[in-house]
């Protein structure tokens, strides 16, 4: 059995691991075996930053009408797990696999207007739609769903050095939505002097895609004290659509509701980096078990995967990184 536990970062994340079957130490895939098959599971905790995040501003100077401060959502930690299996047909140190991985996040956030500054709601659709607003609240949810598949071939560097690299496809998608509810604002010819007028924005953004991946992994053990160093780096391409999307209602008493949206879906090529660092330790138990702990930092960006709509624009084109 191998057990493996990793601090790392989507923004940041830690990963527990259980591993069957003999499972030796981390590779490009997380699944290396002398052994014909082997499984892991792992517990994720991560932290997205994604770009789609910003839901009002605040003017520039008391009583001014230039927009200053953005007022964003700071993305919390969130849960998920990730499951993988492989298989390696022979002695010649060539595994086949694939992973899936799984997280999720929410977070919330609100400001409120003071003096002669109020709070601008940016999310209204069509150009120079800038309302002031004396309160705005918003959340915004996350979701990451990512499946590996390849083979990966161990190579002969030393007897203190393991080696890796892995190729094959990666299949990806990222899912976030900002809702902001905005309180005593003035839009149009709908206007309010309290707090009973509600508009509600809501944006979407929902990238898939699938391309090539490819990644290396090496460690080194340091004497016979079952301590090593290891790190990986890793490279993927995906090919697909992002989807971006805003709607709105106006809501409140004596006032109707009245709704209307946006969305558009284009073509997105979205360039993935991955890398990470760390410390493990082995422990061999005989029958070709061992328990594995490791504790590192990793990193992976995804660029332009998130599409937010542009401040007081119909335009829904803004690209954004998540990391």
């Amino acid at each position: 059995m191998d057990f493996t536990f990793k601090k790392a970062l989507l923004g940041t994340a830690a990963i527990g691991a259980v591993a069957l079957a003999g499972t030796t130490g981390a590779t490009a895939q997380g699944v290396s075996s002398h052994h014909q098959f082997s499984l892991t599971g792992s517990f994720v905790y991560m932290r997205p930053d994604a770009g789609n995040s910003d839901y009002g501003v605040r003017v520039g100077t008391s009583g001014g009408s230039g927009p200053g401060s953005v007022e964003d959502v700071e993305s919390e930690y969130g849960a998920g797990f990730q499951i993988g299996a492989a298989w390696r047909p022979g002695p010649a140190g060539l595994s086949l696999g694939g992973s899936f991985r799984y997280v999720s996040s929410e977070s919330k956030d609100s400001a409120a207007g003071t003096g002669g500054s109020p709070l601008l709601a940016t999310n209204v659709i069509g150009p120079g739609s800038f309302a002031p607003v004396s309160l705005a609240s918003a959340s915004t949810d996350f979701d990451n769903h990512v499946f590996d598949f390849g083979a990966t071939q161990e190579l002969e560097v030393g007897n203190a050095v393991d080696v890796s690299i892995f190729g094959g496809l990666r299949y990806g998608s990222i899912e976030q939505n900002l809702k902001t509810i905005y309180s005593g604002a003035a839009f149009g010819s709908i206007t309010s002097s309290g707090s009973d007028l509600r508009f509600r924005s809501t944006n979407g953004s929902d990238f898939e895609g699938i391309g090539p991946r490819v990644a290396a992994s090496a460690s080194w053990t340091v004497g016979n004290s079952g301590v090593s160093i290891f790190g990986h780096a890793g490279a993927s391409l995906l090919v697909g659509t992002l989807e971006t999307e805003v709607a709105q209602v106006n809501a409140g008493s004596g006032v109707g509701v009245s709704a209307s949206g946006e969305n558009e879906e284009q073509s997105q090529i979205v360039p993935v980096i991955e890398a990470g660092v760390g410390v493990g330790f082995d422990r061999p138990f005989g029958h070709g078990s061992a328990v594995n702990l490791s504790i590192g930092y990793d990193f992976e960006s995804w660029g332009g995967a998130a599409g937010a709509p542009q401040f007081g624009s119909t335009v829904l084109t803004e690209r954004n990184n998540v990391s």
